[in-house]
């Protein structure tokens, strides 16, 4: 008796189990036996036991399962659960499918007992005589908002008697991927069928997705088989799992970025096409990786600091239940254009009458006037100081189309960037029209006392 567990005057609870591939003497519960007893039995998945079926209780026992996936279990009587001798069975929010009996009740078989199911589906299971559930000799059945197959009738013996409560429905349940026997064989003989496990999660459209009891209040940390909130979207869902529309993550359209002159650039990430069709407020993983070190940021928008170079960076959107499946955006950043550049003066006074310094950039060839950002404020570095007047030229030499920038900068600025004498490496930066960074470097030599 009692092939994986056997419980005698006894109250365990069985929580978060999978019994399976068991066997028990003729029909003494190859997964749960339970005399005298009232275990808890909840998220658990109870399949693919032999000879003896997935629970058998008898002798006043009282058990209570729930949040189960009761499958693939084969008995001489009741394939999930056979009852007997005062029982009182109390099965809640499981889906019990592809059960077999070599005799009677291919789901559920009671003698002397009591099953009360609620928000449960039966389907699939088979028998002989092709019923789900048998009543025998003065045995109860009280069904409400459950989903169970027509074609598999519920046998009542005389003496017995089925409570037919609100909310059921007989409909096909839409399981991700029912279970199936092999193509060479039936279900016929345990011993010699190949059977293929199922994904019971409900699909999109499942008419047991919120049609469980709208007043079922779930007990204290209650989840599904998944571990989500028993309650998802305002009602229950008939069977172990609850529906949820797993969010959809959108990254946003692959982009080029231009890095500054430090070789890098800002770049502001976007999940603004993310989406969840159940509602719920989301949360942004962004992930990428540089010379093998990763790095992540979070947001619906996220601003990140990324390298010259092709950068692909993923996002994942969670709902709090389920993870997106990853999504990806292609950043290239460009790196800025060098030209050539003079400035003057290249020996710099602190204390000489010359209020200016200016600077000259040649752009590359292939770079025309109009691609240069006339709004953009050329800068002075050290210090960052903004030309105090600029001019953009477009010149012709050798059959080529070359563009310049002149700028005007006030010396009193870079004189207030730079505390020492000696020569001082100048950078001025502009940009095109693009976006792009384009910059010229040259080394003058400052004299003169700063004054204090």
């Amino acid at each position: 008796r009692g092939g994986a567990i056997y419980n005698f005057r006894s109250s365990p609870a069985v929580v978060n189990c999978v019994i399976t591939d068991n066997s028990a003497q003729r029909n003494g519960g190859a997964g749960i036996f339970c005399d005298q007893s009232s275990p808890e039995i909840a998220n658990c998945i109870i399949s693919g036991n032999t000879t003896g079926g997935g629970i058998v209780c008898r002798n006043a026992s009282n058990p209570v399962i729930s949040n189960s996936i009761i499958s693939n279990n084969s008995s001489l009587y009741g394939g999930a659960v056979c009852s007997s001798s005062e029982c009182i069975v109390t099965i809640r929010n499981c889906t019990i499918t592809d059960n077999r009996a070599k005799l009677k009740g291919g789901a559920i078989h009671n003698n002397l007992s009591a099953s009360i199911i609620s928000n449960c589906i039966l389907w699939n299971n088979t028998a002989p005589d092709g019923n789900e559930v048998v009543l025998w000799d003065r045995s109860m059945i009280d069904v409400s908002y459950s989903n169970v197959q027509e074609t598999a009738e519920i046998t009542v013996n005389p003496g017995c008697w089925v409570i037919w409560g609100s909310g059921n429905i007989d409909a096909q349940p839409l399981f991700a991927d029912a279970g199936f026997w092999d193509a060479n064989d039936t279900p016929s003989d345990a011993n010699d069928d190949f059977w293929v496990d199922g994904d019971y999660h409900l699909l999109e459209g499942s008419p047991c997705i919120n049609a469980g009891d709208p007043d079922y209040v779930p007990e204290a940390n209650e989840t599904d088989l998944d571990g989500r909130a028993r309650i998802l979207s305002g009602r229950i869902d008939m069977g172990a799992y609850e529906f949820n529309h797993v969010p959809v993550a959108d990254a946003g359209p692959n982009t080029t970025a231009y890095a500054r002159i430090d070789g890098i650039a800002e770049v502001v990430l976007d999940a603004g096409g993310s989406f969840d069709n159940d509602g719920d407020e989301l949360t942004y993983l962004w992930s990428w990786t540089i010379d093998g070190n990763t790095y992540d940021a979070n947001g619906l928008k996220a601003a990140v600091q990324l390298p010259v170079g092709k950068h692909v960076i993923g996002l994942v959107v969670s709902d709090g239940n389920d993870d997106s499946e990853p999504d990806y955006v292609t950043v290239t950043v460009m790196e800025p254009l060098q030209c050539h550049m003079g400035v003057l003066p290249r020996r710099i006074n602190r204390h000489s009458r010359g209020r200016q310094i200016m600077a000259w950039l040649h752009l590359p060839e292939g770079i025309t006037k109009d691609q240069i950002d006339p709004a953009y404020s050329v800068l002075l570095y050290p210090g960052g100081a903004e030309a105090a007047r600029q001019y953009i030229f477009q010149y012709r030499r050798a059959r080529t189309v070359r563009a310049s920038v002149l700028a005007f900068f006030n010396k009193a600025d870079l004189m207030d960037a730079v505390d020492d004498n000696g020569p001082v490496r100048l950078e001025v930066v502009g940009r095109l029209k693009s976006g792009q960074y384009f910059y010229g470097r040259r080394t003058v030599r400052i004299i003169g006392r700063r004054r204090r």
